[in-house]
């Protein structure tokens, strides 16, 4: 590989494969960004995809695929074959999306699961209307627990202090997270339970 630019098999190993993609990757990663932003801003819901499978085809054709097009409706394929045997890389991604309402709502309504990292939790049930406050009447730092402060009188508006279960969450004032949580550090309901 030293020199060639040229992967045969057998002569490279799988960590200097990896390392080839990743680096490959990264010299195309502002090309790569700018059509996952093109797609992300014009989402198009399943089998409704044609703008995307028109831009996904149109920058294989760009570099130098044969894309076939059409398949399973929208679905776009494009195939390079080398002139040698070696490995045989599939690369699958999917074109629908969200439209943009429920984009919005899922950013609005989901956070993130504290002892699951990956997993965003999307409040469903009533919770998600509960409003941030720096001086909340309920208390939510124990994971999947949750208890009024105070006597909430019936009709009062139920607060909470969304840095107890987002710690991403950047908040609608001007003051950093660190500052807005005031009354402790979390603690999850692993560490409860022990």
């Amino acid at each position: 590989m030293a020199g060639t630019g040229r992967m045969t098999r057998g002569a490279v190993t799988r960590d200097e494969l990896k390392r080839a993609v990743c680096e490959a990757i990264d010299r195309q990663g502002n090309a790569i960004i700018e059509l996952g932003e093109r797609i992300l801003h014009h989402p198009e819901t399943g089998f409704n995809e044609t703008r995307t499978a028109a831009l996904v085809a149109q920058t294989m054709t760009e570099l130098g695929l044969a894309p076939q097009t059409g398949l399973g409706l929208t679905g776009v394929k494009g195939r390079l074959r080398g002139g040698k045997p070696g490995p045989v890389l599939a690369l699958l991604g999917e074109l629908d999306s969200l439209p943009l309402p429920m984009q919005d709502y899922v950013a609005r309504y989901t956070y993130p699961h504290l002892e699951m990292p990956g997993v965003i939790i999307l409040d469903s049930d009533n919770g998600r209307f509960m409003n941030h406050s720096l001086t909340p009447n309920t208390d939510f730092r124990i994971f999947d627990k949750g208890y009024a402060l105070v006597d909430i009188a019936q009709g009062e508006e139920l607060t909470c202090n969304y840095h107890e279960f987002d710690p991403g969450f950047t908040g609608f004032f001007d003051a950093p997270p660190a500052k807005i949580v005031e009354r402790g550090r979390r603690i999850s309901a692993r560490q409860q339970r022990r």
